[in-house]
C-alpha cells in the first residue's frame, strides 16, 4: 500500500520510472510521485509505503522516454484519458482530461482547475480507460 496526498492504494508495483511508481489496484494503474524534481537527486515525495507482503515477481522498468512523472503525464493529456489527480496540498481529488504545462497542470472537468505542477502527487487511470 502507498500512502500520498490524502489516499492510500493498495496494488502490486506494476512499474519504476526515475521519479515515479506506477502501482495497479483494482480499480486503476496509479502512477505516484516519488521525487519533488525532475532528477534523481530531488528531494523525495512525502509518501509512505507499506509492504504488505513480499515480491513474487519483479516489476518493469519503465522506457527513458516514459521513465519520469512529467512524461506519464504528457502521455495521458496525448491519450486524452480521462484521470483522477491528487495533490500533496490537500486530500481532493481532481478528475477530468489533463492539459500539462511547463510549470502547471489543467484538469479539464466539471470545472477547469489550474494546478502547479509541484504539487500533483498522483495520477489516477480507471482500469478500462486505456483499452487495456
Amino acid at each position: 500500500m502507498i500512502e500520498v496526498a490524502g489516499q492510500s492504494f493498495n496494488g502490486t508495483v506494476a512499474a519504476v520510472g526515475d521519479d515515479r511508481v506506477d502501482v495497479e489496484t483494482t480499480t486503476a494503474l496509479v502512477s505516484i510521485r516519488t521525487a519533488l524534481g525532475d532528477s534523481t537527486t530531488s528531494v523525495t515525495s512525502p509518501i509512505v509505503v507499506r509492504r504488505s507482503s513480499p515480491a513474487v515477481g519483479g516489476s518493469r522498468r519503465l522506457p527513458p522516454a516514459l521513465a519520469t512523472f512529467r512524461a506519464r503525464l504528457l502521455e495521458l493529456e496525448h491519450l486524452e484519458a480521462a484521470v483522477r489527480i491528487g495533490t500533496f496540498v490537500s486530500d481532493r481529488e481532481y478528475v477530468g482530461t489533463l492539459v500539462v504545462g511547463l510549470d502547471q497542470v489543467l484538469v479539464r472537468g466539471d470545472v477547469d482547475v489550474v494546478l502547479p505542477a509541484c504539487w500533483v502527487g498522483y495520477v489516477a487511470v480507471d482500469a478500462g480507460e486505456l483499452g487495456s
